[in-house]
């Protein structure tokens, strides 16, 4: 299935954030590093830290959503630069639609260049995936 035919990719609007904020906060609190933080350090903190990056003017939501409701989001990827260095900061996508090109296609979309040195902040059981793509990728939790 060519997914670019029934997916498109967007800038996040205000109205998307309740949607990336419970799907960032949620899916990364099962990653290696966030599930050994107690619960009330992390829900508050690194929702704070999000609202920190928000705060960079480069920061930037791609989502992807059906071309024919793009109210229906199907993943997001979250990026900036820091100076002059990509930050990739998440990649989510819903379970239903893994595999099947959505965040491939955000990716494409969202202007990070392959061939640049790019970090990525958020170390999650599926980050290997966005490694294969960006061959000068590195691990940076402090790139924000």
């Amino acid at each position: 299935m060519n997914i670019s035919r029934k997916v498109t990719v967007r800038e996040s609007t205000f109205k998307d954030f309740g949607f990336i904020y419970t799907r960032w906060l949620e899916s990364y609190k099962t990653s290696p590093f966030a599930r050994k933080i107690k619960n009330s350090i992390y829900w508050v903190a690194h929702k704070n830290l999000i609202k920190l990056m928000e705060a960079n003017p480069d920061f930037t939501v791609h989502i992807a959503c059906l071309k024919t409701d793009p109210d229906v989001i199907l993943g997001f990827l979250a990026t900036s630069k820091v100076e002059d260095t990509q930050v990739a900061h998440y990649v989510y996508v819903k379970q239903d639609f893994r595999k099947m090109g959505v965040a491939s296609l955000m990716l494409a979309k969202s202007g990070l260049d392959t061939k640049q040195t790019t970090f990525y902040t958020h170390l999650t059981k599926h980050s290997h995936w966005i490694c294969q793509k960006l061959p000068k990728l590195e691990y940076n939790p402090y790139a924000l």
